[in-house]
C-alpha cells in the first residue's frame, strides 16, 4: 500500500509538473536520444509557429535552423548531445513563417531507470527584444568609438561627489603624457594643470551647469603641457547622474586639442592688426569690393570721405556710394576691373565749400585663377597745393 500511495503521489506530482510545462510561456521540447522531437509545449508553438504535427520526428536543427547560427554555439550543442551533458546557449532560430528570433535555451539530458540516456529536454526563452537592444547598444558603442577616434578626442568621466575620474590615453596625450606617467585617477591632477587665470571660469561654468543654468559645460582652458608650455584645450561635458539627495554625481565629456587653432587665431589677429596699421596710415582711401560690387572692407579715410561707419557702409554698392553722376564717368572702369583688367584714372571732386580736389584712383582685380572675386580700390590725393 505504501508503494501504491507513493506511486499515486508521484503521478499527481508529474501531472502538475506536466501542466506547468505545457502552459509555461517558455518554449519546451523533448527529444529522444537521436535528437528527434517527440513532444513540444504550447510555448514552443507560440514562439516558433510549429505545431506538434510539424515537429514530431524532426531534430531542432532541422526544424529551427536559420543558417546564421554561430558555429561555436552549434559545436557546443553537438558536443553536449554526444556527451549526454547539459548546456546553455543563445542561438538564432527561424520560425515557421520565416522570421528570425533569438532564443536563450538550456538543454538537459534525460536518463532512464538504469541510468541510460533516453533523450533531452530543451527549455528556451525568447530574448529577441533583449538582443535587439543589445545589438543597438553595441552599434551605439561602435559609433561612439568611431566618433572619438575620428575627432581624436580625449574622453573623461568624473564623479563630482568623490573626485574619481576615468580618462583615455588621448586625454593624457593632449598634454604630452602617457596614462602611467601621472596619477590621472583624481580630479586634483587635472585641476593642477589648468592655468590659474582659466581655473575660476572653468569652475564657474561647471557649477552653473550643476545648478541647471546651462545645458552643458563647455570651456576653453590652457593646461600645462609636459614639456612646460601652455596648450589650449576645449573641454565639453554633461552631468549624467545625481545622487539620491539630488547632488551632482557622474559627469562625462571630451577634451579636444585646439592649440593649433588658437595659434592660428592669434596669428590672424596679428595679421589683421598689421593690416589695419598699414591701411590706416597709408595716406589714401582704400576699399575692397566683391564681385557683386559691394564693399567688404575699408579704411577710416573712406568713412571720413563718404560719411557713416563700417556698420552702415559695409555691404553698400559702389554705385550707391559714388552716385549716378560719378558712375557715369567711372562705370566703365569698374566694369573692366571686374572683367580682370587693372584700371587707373583721375577723379575730380567738388566739395560743398567750392574747393576742388583731384585724386589718382587705382582699381586692382582680385583674381583667383581666371575668376575675379572682386577688386581693390585705392584713391590717392593728387591735388596741388
Amino acid at each position: 500500500r505504501r508503494a501504491e500511495a507513493l506511486a499515486q503521489d508521484m503521478t499527481r506530482h508529474l501531472d502538475r509538473l506536466a501542466a506547468v510545462v505545457r502552459h509555461t510561456s517558455n518554449s519546451v521540447s523533448i527529444s529522444d536520444s537521436k535528437l528527434r522531437i517527440i513532444w513540444i509545449n504550447e510555448g514552443f508553438t507560440r514562439i516558433s509557429g510549429y505545431s506538434m504535427h510539424d515537429a514530431l520526428g524532426r531534430t531542432p536543427g532541422e526544424l529551427l535552423g536559420s543558417g546564421k547560427a554561430d558555429p561555436a554555439v552549434l559545436r557546443t550543442l553537438s558536443d553536449s548531445a554526444a556527451a549526454g551533458t547539459s548546456c546553455r546557449v543563445e542561438i538564432l532560430n527561424r520560425a515557421k513563417d520565416g522570421h528570425e528570433y533569438w532564443i536563450d535555451t538550456e538543454v538537459q539530458p534525460l536518463f532512464g531507470m538504469q541510468g541510460e540516456l533516453t533523450g533531452f529536454m530543451e527549455i528556451g526563452t525568447d530574448v529577441t527584444s533583449g538582443k535587439a537592444i543589445e545589438q543597438e547598444l553595441a552599434l551605439e558603442r561602435r559609433t561612439l568609438a568611431n566618433i572619438v577616434e575620428g575627432t581624436n578626442a580625449g574622453t573623461w568621466q568624473w564623479n563630482a561627489a568623490t573626485g574619481e575620474i576615468h580618462v583615455n590615453g588621448r586625454w593624457a596625450a593632449i598634454m604630452g603624457y602617457r596614462l602611467d606617467e601621472r596619477d590621472f585617477s583624481r580630479i586634483e591632477t587635472w585641476r593642477s594643470l589648468i592655468h590659474p587665470q582659466d581655473a575660476p571660469r572653468s569652475t564657474d561654468l561647471i557649477n552653473r551647469h550643476f545648478r541647471r543654468e546651462l545645458p552643458a559645460y563647455e570651456c576653453e582652458v590652457r593646461v600645462r603641457h609636459k614639456d612646460g608650455h601652455w596648450a589650449w584645450v576645449l573641454a565639453r561635458g554633461k552631468l549624467i547622474s545625481r545622487t539620491d539627495q539630488g547632488m551632482p554625481e557622474w559627469m562625462a565629456g571630451i577634451n579636444l586639442d585646439i592649440d593649433q587653432r588658437k595659434k592660428a587665431e592669434a596669428a590672424l589677429r596679428e595679421s589683421e592688426h598689421l593690416l589695419r596699421l598699414v591701411t590706416e596710415n597709408m595716406g589714401g582711401q582704400l576699399a575692397y569690393f566683391d564681385h557683386e560690387r559691394r564693399m567688404r572692407f575699408a579704411n577710416q579715410a573712406i568713412y571720413n570721405f563718404f560719411g557713416g561707419t563700417a556698420q552702415s557702409n559695409i555691404g553698400a554698392s559702389v554705385d550707391d556710394m559714388l552716385g549716378r553722376k560719378q558712375m557715369a564717368r567711372v562705370g566703365k572702369a569698374v566694369d573692366r576691373v571686374l572683367a580682370g583688367e587693372p584700371q587707373t584714372y583721375e577723379s575730380e571732386t567738388v566739395h560743398p565749400d567750392g574747393r576742388i580736389s583731384h585724386a589718382i584712383v587705382h582699381l586692382v582685380p582680385d583674381l583667383q585663377g581666371t575668376s575675379v572675386r572682386g577688386f581693390v580700390a585705392l584713391s590717392v590725393d593728387a591735388t596741388l597745393a
